[in-house]
């Protein structure tokens, strides 16, 4: 887009020293002029965790992004608590999120769904999110049914042997990305269920 990337210039490029009439007539950047940032790409790094995180809670919960909750960051990353209190307000605008918080462990935290991301825990409460426990356990058994069916059919590819011989090796390598990804969808699904089922148990998600 072009035309987006010139009207960018335009507007930042005098704020930055740059005094060029257009973007097209710039010499590229070279890689020596932008060291690398630790600092930056840990924070960057957090608030992507923070945002796929509650991205994915709220898409295997159903959840509409209008809905605003609580965030609670579980990580043993150095630097990811100085990350988090800074960039917080960043992560609150982008992910539609009421606060976003540091925790040690979950014992004092209400009943939460779960995102794993890069290593970090991302925790929600599902009190927040959902409205009816046991239809939403439902749904969610209908998807993981689903998954544990579609992983099964490339797992059948897979030991078959004339398609492992005959099928272009990238094929063959998609078929176990598929499967690697089935199964990831599986053991999240079953986290949250295991988590609704204790909220299902104690009568409230609060």
């Amino acid at each position: 887009m072009p035309f987006i990337t010139e009207e960018i210039w335009q507007r930042v490029g005098p704020l930055a020293g740059r005094t060029g009439p257009t973007i097209m007539l710039e010499r590229y950047p070279q890689t020596a002029e932008f060291p690398a940032d630790a600092a930056a790409e840990r924070q960057v790094a957090v608030l992507k965790a923070v945002v796929l995180g509650i991205r994915q809670i709220r898409g295997e919960l159903d959840v509409p992004h209008s809905r605003a909750t609580p965030v609670f960051v579980r990580s043993e990353r150095a630097g990811d608590a100085e990350a988090i209190a800074a960039l917080a307000p960043t992560m609150a605008k982008v992910g539609n999120l009421e606060s976003v918080s540091v925790v040690a462990s979950e014992a004092e935290l209400p009943p939460c769904a779960i995102a794993i991301i890069d290593g970090r825990t991302v925790l929600a409460p599902f009190a927040r999110l959902v409205d009816d426990v046991s239809a939403e356990m439902a749904r969610l058994e209908k998807r993981r049914a689903r998954a544990g069916q579609d992983r099964d059919r490339s797992q059948a590819k897979l030991g078959n042997e004339s398609f492992v011989a005959n099928a272009p090796p990238a094929v063959v390598a998609k078929e176990r990305e598929r499967i690697a990804e089935f199964d990831r969808q599986l053991e999240q699904l079953s986290e949250q269920l295991r988590r609704l089922a204790a909220v299902q148990a104690t009568g409230t998600a609060a």
